[in-house]
């Protein structure tokens, strides 16, 4: 796995301004998404799509080395789909 460590994550993070407050949720669900991304051997950048919304929390895909795309607010699941 240590070839994969890493594997979703920005080169230049460190110098990212990122959007949320210290100690904000969203920080957690960003590191718990990358390490199961990580661990999952059949998934690759390339081949996935993280979709959100707006808001605070829909910042998450601008922060991943993948695809993403940013919907509508409430329509995040049938643009997924589409």
């Amino acid at each position: 796995m240590s070839e994969r460590k890493n594997m979703f994550t920005l080169e230049n993070e460190k110098e990212l301004d990122i959007a949320w407050c210290p100690g904000c949720g969203n920080f957690g669900i960003l590191n718990i998404l990358k390490k199961a991304l990580e661990e999952m051997e059949e998934i690759t950048p390339n081949n996935f799509v993280l979709v959100s919304g707006i808001g605070q929390a829909a910042k998450i895909p601008h922060y991943f080395k993948n695809n993403a795309f940013n919907g509508l607010h409430g329509r995040t699941l049938p643009v997924a789909f589409a």
